[in-house]
């Protein structure tokens, strides 16, 4: 086989000047979520706003040249997810922010961005970036099938473009510049005799490159390279730490369970890092302890009691949890906390320009910043270290996670114990009642993750960590109304003001729950734009009225227009109730998708057969009749009474049960 072309680095703007792409059969469709869509937008606004004089790339376009009756068109061998998604966002910054961008960004988005792209065998994919690139007012037909997928990046876009100025405090018309010019992509033509499918194959096949998280453990463990015990002991906690899809106790042989957990194995008895480390020392099973360090050995050695955790006792759990955060971004959270509690203790102000923030590619470089001012770097390892696994500990026992068992799958939140026999066995932290508190945490806890699906938001994590670090005793119900504190936080302080409080700011300052701003009703109403925690938490508010409804949050990211913005076979209806809050809910992509243009009624029918995914858009469904229209009155009626719920939570201000009880 010849050797591929010598490579060429594209611009954005280079990008959709240069040729048209196809995606051919062979590849697999468009299939990027929320996570890794929002991922390279927060990625580029990064780059944009701290390096706004470097060139970021984003990765390598590998592509096949070949003749067709519409000239040569490049057939895309890697980077198809990226080169579609771009389509995407360009899209969505040519149709709703052209007001955000100047005559001249406007006019090169007008006339050099064309649609560069084509799925050869899925014409629903086309059909999709095609609706979204056309001029005019955006219309899905109900004849036709659309990407669900591609669909779902273009709001995710959206929403993600919209919050730059108040997340990333730039502005649309700066990331579209940094955009056009600064963010470039390598590309690779491969020669004509190339075999694509064996080529494929072998993209496809490439080693995996080490992690930052385990080049972060080589360098906190050479902080503690002059005390073995030390660096024995850090060495156990990050192994042990580090699987996710298990209890952290696993991590640890069961002799060492008994000292580190107590005798029922639940939650951690060790005081700091020195009392970890005697109590390996004391428990610990012979030949574990390692006598060098170096970077190969960190990396490649699994500690005996990972070796025995996988016993045959041991040997169902393996796969039957799913934590709600990743390792990397899991060693963010800790190390916020961590750093937040230092100021606190040493009465510094709380600088939220310089927190820690929660993207794991920033991972080396925060914890280099914060290891190289720390008066003692070995003190600060420990401590670290120490939090890690009490963190590990309150997250695998007081924060959710996804339960797979022979039943089915669904949220748990539950804790370790030991048996009689020995053994492990799991039973709801709080209680195992399915309307008692334990219920109502755990459901707090999912509208929150299911709001937040990237790892990146998670800052609810981080407020609900930073709690669980602060108690002595966790108690259910003062639980319970942290999380409601901060979820009623997150909504008036956030979502429903103009003066949006930063969440670090909110979490971590002694006044941050306290703040009243004034508060923007008409953000409600905002159709598309209202944020999906919003139409959360209203569901978690019906369902705490009646906790005897079968329920389940799960990730829902498409805002539903119940009297549809182009109905079949009815007049449109006046944008101001359109977009009404009650005319509103938050459903699946697929769902929105299948039933988009369909008129309430005919909505209602259908879902009589199949679940519907919101609280509240039963509550509108129960208000849709054969004889009764869900016309302007009733829109404005239901969006007054979710309206009513929702600021019935905000301090200081409320509404009575029965009053309630009669709107709804």
């Amino acid at each position: 086989m010849k050797s591929a072309s010598i490579p060429e680095e594209y611009s954005i703007r280079d990008l959709f000047g240069s040729g048209h792409y196809v995606i051919p059969l062979y590849q697999r469709n468009y299939a990027w979520t929320e996570q890794e869509v929002l991922q390279l937008i927060q990625d580029v606004a990064d780059y944009a706003l701290n390096k706004p004089d470097t060139r970021y790339r984003i990765g390598t376009l590998i592509a096949y040249e070949r003749e067709s009756e519409q000239g040569i068109v490049r057939e895309t061998i890697d980077g198809q997810q990226r080169l579609t998604t771009l389509n995407i966002l360009l899209c969505a910054l040519k149709r709703e922010y052209a007001d955000k961008l100047s005559k001249q960004q406007l006019d090169q988005l007008t006339t050099r961005f064309q649609l560069n792209l084509q799925y050869d065998s899925r014409p629903s994919s086309t059909e999709t970036l095609r609706v979204l690139f056309q001029e005019g007012s955006l219309r899905f037909s109900s004849d036709k099938t659309y990407n669900t997928e591609i669909r779902q990046a273009y709001e995710v876009a959206i929403r993600s473009l919209r919050h730059l100025p108040a997340e990333k405090g730039i502005s649309v018309s700066q990331f579209f510049g940094y955009l056009l010019d600064n963010v470039s992509i390598l590309f690779v033509t491969v020669p004509p005799d190339t075999d694509l499918n064996h080529y494929f194959e072998i993209m496809n096949s490439r080693g995996e490159q080490l992690e930052k998280h385990e080049v972060l453990k080589a360098q906190l463990l050479n902080v503690l390279r002059e005390d073995n015990q030390a660096s024995h002991c850090f060495n156990r906690i990050w192994e042990a730490c580090s699987y996710m899809e298990r209890y952290v106790q696993y991590g640890f042989e069961p002799n060492v369970r008994n000292v580190l957990f107590g005798e029922d194995w639940s939650l951690l008895r060790a005081k700091d890092f020195a009392d970890v480390a005697e109590k390996l020392h004391n428990g610990q099973v012979p030949g574990s302890h390692l006598d060098e360090y170096d970077l190969d050995t960190i990396l490649s050695e699994r500690t005996p009691a990972l070796q025995n955790s996988a016993a045959k006792s041991d040997s169902d759990d393996a796969s039957r949890f799913t934590a709600v955060i990743n390792f990397p971004n899991f060693l963010l959270h800790i190390l916020r906390i961590q750093v937040a509690d230092e100021a606190r203790r040493t009465n510094e102000a709380v600088d939220v320009q310089s927190q820690v923030r929660l993207d794991d590619k920033d991972l080396l470089n925060a914890f280099n910043a914060q290891l190289n001012k720390a008066p003692d770097q070995q003190k600060f390892v420990r401590d670290f270290a120490y939090n890690l696994l009490r963190g590990r500990n309150l997250l695998d026992t007081f924060v959710l996670k996804r339960e797979y068992d022979n039943t089915g799958d669904g949220w748990s939140l539950k804790a370790m114990k030991k048996s009689s026999s020995a053994s492990a066995y799991y039973t709801g932290t709080f209680g195992d009642d399915e309307t008692g508190l334990n219920r109502e945490v755990l459901m707090l806890l999912a509208m929150f993750h299911v709001s937040n699906p990237t790892q990146i938001y998670k800052h609810w994590l981080s407020g609900a960590l930073n709690y669980l670090f602060a108690q002595e005793r966790v108690t259910a119900q003062q639980y319970r109304n942290y999380l409601q504190r901060l979820a009623n936080g997150f909504l008036f302080n956030r979502y429903l003001t103009d003066a949006k409080q930063d969440y670090y700011e909110m979490i971590f300052t002694p006044y941050g729950l306290n703040r009243q701003p004034t508060l923007n009703e008409e953000l409600l109403h905002q159709g598309t734009g209202v944020e999906n925690f919003v139409f959360n938490y209203l569901d978690f508010l019906l369902w705490k009225r009646d906790q005897k409804q079968v329920f389940e949050f799960t990730f829902r990211s498409s805002v539903e227009h119940y009297f549809p913005q182009h109905p079949v076979g009815a007049e449109e209806l006046d944008g101001r109730y359109l977009h009404h809050f009650g005319n509103l809910c938050l459903i699946s992509s697929a769902k929105n998708s299948l039933l988009r243009n369909h008129l309430p009624w005919a909505k209602r029918q259908h879902y009589n057969h199949v679940k519907s995914d919101s609280l509240k858009q039963r509550l509108m469904m129960d208000l849709t009749t054969e004889n009764s229209d869900w016309n302007v009155e009733a829109i404005k009626a239901h969006g007054q009474a979710m309206k009513d719920l929702l600021l019935a939570q905000r301090p200081g201000e409320g509404i009575s049960l029965a009053v309630l009880t009669t709107l709804l």
